[in-house]
């Protein structure tokens, strides 16, 4: 393969978190892919036994770790963390694989009625200008 600034990626159940601007939240969990292409800008996190590795999936898109990169990004135009910065995230992990599953699904069943939430609101939304198109054309 031509080296072309990317990275191939083909190992399920790592973790790609994206250095470059880390507050857009770049993130993916490549047991949901057998493959992926990406820039070498991408952390490449594995699990350590007794990890859930979707519990560290929210926990890096989590506030508390704006908060940790907010003061040492470097560049002005790309935003940055670098390698050594990375690994020096704080992050807290229940000791328990159990517990971890456990704060993931609640996260996702909060996850899913903000999306449901959001639907709606887009729905009403194009209700509500439908009306007033309506009312207009009278």
């Amino acid at each position: 393969m031509p080296d072309t600034g990317y990275a191939w990626f083909q190992m399920q159940g790592q973790l790609l978190f994206s250095g470059l601007r880390p507050y857009l939240n770049k993130l993916v969990i490549l047991d949901d892919y057998e493959e992926a292409i990406g820039s070498a800008e991408l952390f490449i996190c594995e699990p350590k036994e007794d990890t859930y590795l979707p519990f560290v999936k929210y926990y890096l898109l989590s506030e508390s770790t704006l908060r940790q990169n907010k003061w040492i990004l470097s560049g002005s135009n790309y935003p940055r963390l670098g390698v050594q910065d990375f690994l020096n995230l704080l992050i807290v992990i229940p000791e328990k694989e159990e517990e971890q599953e456990k704060i993931t699904e609640q996260i996702e069943v909060e996850e899913q009625k903000s999306k449901q939430l959001l639907h709606k609101m887009n729905e009403e939304r194009s209700d509500s200008r439908k009306l007033f198109e309506v009312t207009l054309s009278y």
